[in-house]
């Protein structure tokens, strides 16, 4: 049976770990973001446990470690293998978060294609065929499908013509413009009901 008890509860903290009567001490350094040693290091010695916290101590006390242009060339440091920089991430960071954003206020895709296949076929001011109820009905499955259950904002030019590329390859040139058409008619819808600010698939085009 394992069992863990805490010796230190300042940061870096320490814990010791006995499972099987073997005796381990943990010095966990996770919740200090700016150390950048190994965050867990194990010692079977109490004091090298705490001289290793002591050491990290020192580390840390560094006057410079906590200025801005030291923890900025720190970053730095953390990025060049990626050959990005600290405004690299911090431009990729605040997208992130807008997308996270927009996503959260966006209405999902298939209650809103139920939406608009009521317009059209119940609030709709004229009469349909029954034959075009059953296109719509057919395309809001196949949009369902297509599409899946994501926010409307994730729709894009791109998204939708890799769907096409792939659709293209089993399917006829008027199949594919006719899944095309009605997905604009269902895009003006999303943007008549204010759920988006423009159509992103107006310039989309099935040739």
């Amino acid at each position: 049976m394992k069992v863990t008890k805490v010796i230190r509860k300042k940061h870096p903290r320490v814990r010791s770990v006995e499972d099987n009567g073997s005796l381990t001490y943990v010095v966990d350094c996770r919740a200090m973001s700016f150390y950048h040693g190994r965050k867990i290091q194990q010692f079977t010695s109490k004091e090298d446990c705490l001289r290793r916290v002591a050491e990290i101590e020192q580390v840390i006390s560094s006057p410079d470690l906590y200025t801005l242009p030291a923890r900025v060339d720190q970053w730095n440091k953390l990025l060049l293998p990626f050959s990005k920089t600290v405004d690299d991430a911090v431009k990729y960071y605040a997208d992130h978060l807008l997308q996270k954003q927009q996503d959260e206020a966006s209405a999902l895709i298939h209650p809103l294609l139920d939406q608009w296949l009521d317009f059209k076929t119940i609030g709709n001011f004229r009469t349909l065929r029954p034959d075009s109820i059953r296109n719509i009905e057919n395309y809001v499955k196949r949009f369902k499908e297509d599409l899946k259950d994501v926010p409307v904002s994730n729709i894009s030019k791109q998204l939708v013509q890799s769907i096409l590329d792939s659709k293209s390859i089993h399917q006829s040139q008027m199949v594919c413009k006719n899944w095309l058409r009605y997905l604009k008619s269902f895009l003006n819808y999303c943007v008549d009901q204010d759920h988006l600010q423009r159509n992103p698939i107006d310039s989309c085009d099935r040739h």
